[in-house]
């Protein structure tokens, strides 16, 4: 029996080589998709419906059955021949037996144990008809299979206890596994999506409590298991190739798929986990020290950013963002929650700036999938800002510049900041004043008027006109205010690589050389919130160029029309053109209140302050221009606040800096702060609060008395977030 059974097996493994081999190849006779497909599908269902695969895996399990009948034969002719010799060959055979069955049954009753035989399927099989079993995943009971290796996948996924640390260990194998740029690329890109859980955060943050209690265990004792706790799973795909030679590499290539804890990435493959060991070039197998893990993560993403400056090397374009938008994200994320610093990527703002320009991170009319890359973008932009921020002397240097070119505007009885911050005010009244008349002016005329009562109406304007033309020579004295301004953004941009200028909702005060004098400063004055910077002397005398044209208007009043033809027909031509200019005001709608004075608190926050007042000013502003073009669906609160927290984690330093409070007070005042003129989410105000809280304990300068004075007065007309409002008062009463 044991030979009939042998020759059967081998006969019917040739056989099922035959029929794997045509049922591939005629696939070949057809090059349309469509037929190929159809002769696919039909063959298919015919080796389903024959049930071709438990032929293919009879074959080896015949071939079991004939070594066992050999044995049983081989018992009974030795034992006939020789008793002795009969029952040592039954205790050999009885142990060979005795280990067939064990391996049998390990994977039915241990799922991670690597043994199992041909039979070990079936024994399943029959287990799961009597007794169906059900495993959780993200919080549903699903179906466990009928297949043992569908058992071994949704144990890996269930939320026990164990899986913890092995989530952790997994995520250390793949980063000393992968070597090349090609292998870290899947990986990288599929880092993002494990972010978007609390398990999967918790995995990371349990890598970063392991670097934590490394920095603190010097004496090498065992670390402390990490504190992970909710669930979300991401399959892990095979990528490898059979033929490569290194040998860790094949070996990862045989090993079941394991799991990583994350979310689904979108069906992005990863590589598969093995133990975490590094095969160094001197053929020694080391460890990955745990302290290192998110260190090395960080300098290997780094590395693959790095790549992307030359974006002749990639085949194409759509490769050089899959890499460019994994590593920026996996950055923001690892920074954000896994304890990375900035420092251990290097110098990324050049590439940042180059990211943000090509992907238009400034644009709201984008993909939800870019919409998320251009919130990760921003946040990790903030991040590096703030320290240039902070340590560049020359940007300090030309912000304190122009808190003095303030000083130079005008002497007065005061010296230093306080003159400065009264000339400021005498600025913003010129503002005032020249809205005022111009409105003023677009008011009283009325719809397509003649030349002849646009002059009527104007005659009783002319002092209007006036004070604009005084408006426009006092701007003048303003020119080194300009100038120094201009050199703040100057070295703004150039220090921070451009990036400023590629997050959403912020603007410049400078404006395209070549546009009108009179369209800088509407531009202005429709939306004076928006720019960081406000060039007073172009912005004025932009506003007050007008008055020419209406000085002519009036000059020409009265003139007798006979012999004057072509000057009434270029009359009426600039009066055209000039109405149209004015009709542009209605666009407006009020000058702030102390608006250059916020200006000069931004420059004194720059100089002294290490520009945190101004980074938060930068965060509310991308802020609200991300949850204004996105749904609340897309919003990230996690991320927003570690981000704030990111670039505050150093308020102790410059508590004590005036610019820095008064930029704090003004981002919270009732009137035109930035925080009442949008609907921050409270995940928002409420970190906002902390730091004005923190910044402003023990404080009693006069500018925390006037905000508070100021609020007192509008407490009572504020109906929207009375929470806020009054969270707010307690703070800076």
């Amino acid at each position: 029996m044991a030979l009939v059974f042998s020759l059967s097996v081998a006969l019917l493994a040739t056989l099922v080589q035959q029929w794997v081999r045509d049922y591939m190849h005629v696939f070949l006779w057809y090059n349309d998709p469509l037929k190929s497909a159809r002769l696919r599908q039909y063959l298919h269902e015919g080796i389903e419906g024959w049930y071709m695969p438990v032929v293919a895996e009879a074959v080896p399990g015949l071939l079991h059955v004939s070594l066992f009948l050999f044995f049983a034969g081989l018992c009974d002719v030795v034992l006939s021949l020789n008793t002795s010799v009969g029952v040592g060959t039954i205790i050999a055979i009885g142990i060979s037996g005795l280990l067939y069955v064990v391996a049998t049954l390990a994977q039915v009753i241990y799922p991670q144990a690597p043994y199992k035989t041909s039979f070990s399927a079936l024994i399943w099989y029959l287990i799961q008809k009597l007794h169906v079993r059900r495993y959780q995943d993200d919080g549903a009971l699903k179906f466990g299979g009928h297949i043992i290796v569908q058992r071994q996948i949704q144990l890996s996924m269930e939320v026990r206890e164990e899986r913890k640390g092995r989530d952790e260990r997994a995520i250390r194998g793949l980063i000393d596994v992968l070597t090349e740029d090609a292998e870290m690329d899947p990986f990288v890109a599929a880092i993002p999506g494990s972010f978007n859980t609390t398990w999967g955060v918790g995995v990371w943050k349990g890598l970063s409590k392991v670097i934590q209690d490394a920095s603190k265990n010097a004496t090498g004792n065992d670390l402390p298991p990490p504190d992970v706790n909710s669930p979300v799973t991401t399959q892990v795909v095979v990528q490898h190739s059979p033929h490569t030679s290194n040998p860790i590499t094949l070996a990862a290539s045989l090993v079941r798929t394991h799991t990583l804890s994350g979310s689904r990435t979108g069906g992005i493959p990863l590589l598969p986990i093995v133990q975490p060991y590094n095969v160094p070039s001197h053929g020694v197998i080391a460890h990955t020290q745990p302290q290192g893990v998110i260190r090395e993560l960080s300098r290997r993403v780094a590395h693959l950013l790095e790549t992307c400056k030359n974006r002749g090397r990639f085949t194409s374009e759509e490769l050089w963002r899959k890499r460019t938008h994994g590593c920026v994200e996996t950055m923001t994320l690892l920074v954000s929650f896994a304890g990375a610093e900035l420092s251990w990527f290097g110098d990324i703002g050049k590439l940042l700036e180059e990211i943000g320009r090509v992907e238009k991170t400034r644009e709201s009319s984008l993909t939800a999938m870019d919409r998320l890359f251009a919130t990760r973008w921003t946040c990790l932009s903030l991040m590096v800002i703030r320290p240039i921020l902070k340590c560049n002397r020359q940007l300090q240097d030309s912000a304190k510049n122009a808190v003095e070119s303030f000083s130079q505007f005008e002497a007065g009885n005061a010296t230093g900041d306080r003159l400065a911050e009264k000339n400021a005010q005498k600025i913003d009244e010129k503002f005032q004043k020249a809205w005022n008349h111009l409105y003023d002016l677009y008011c009283t005329l009325p719809e397509n008027p003649t030349s002849e009562e646009a002059r009527d109406i104007l005659v009783n304007y002319e002092e209007h006109i006036s004070e604009l033309e005084d408006i426009s020579r006092v701007a003048n004295r303003m020119e080194g205010i300009d100038q120094k301004i201009s050199v703040v953004q100057h070295w703004l941009s150039r220090n921070t690589h451009g990036i400023a200028r590629q997050l959403p909702g912020i603007e410049f005060g400078d404006f395209p050389p070549n546009q009108n004098p009179y369209d800088k400063a509407l531009n202005l004055f429709m939306d004076p919130l928006k720019p960081l910077f406000i060039l007073p002397r172009s912005n004025l005398q932009g506003a007050c160029s007008l008055c020419p044209e209406f000085r002519v208007i009036l000059q020409r009043r009265g003139d007798d029309a006979e012999g004057h033809a072509d000057v009434e027909e270029h009359d009426v031509a600039d009066f055209g053109k000039t109405l149209e200019n004015l009709k542009a005001w209605e666009k407006t709608s009020y000058w702030p209140e102390n608006l250059l004075s916020q200006q000069l608190w931004r420059l004194q926050d720059l100089s002294k302050g290490g520009g945190l007042g101004f980074t938060v000013e930068l965060y509310l502003l991308t802020l609200k221009q991300l949850l204004s073009d996105y749904s609340p669906y897309e919003s990230h609160p996690a991320l927003f606040i570690r981000t704030f927290q990111a670039i505050t984690s150093d308020w102790e330093e410059y508590k004590d800096s005036p610019g820095t409070q008064k930029v704090l007070l003004a981002i919270a005042s009732p009137s035109n702060g930035i925080i009442s003129k949008f609907p921050y989410p409270p995940y928002v105000t409420d970190r906002f609060l902390e730091l004005l809280e923190n910044v402003l304990k023990g404080r009693r300068s006069s500018h925390v008395r006037k905000a508070a004075r100021e609020l007192t007065e509008h407490l009572s007309s504020l109906e929207n977030r009375k929470e806020f409002w009054c969270k707010l008062s307690k703070i800076i009463s």
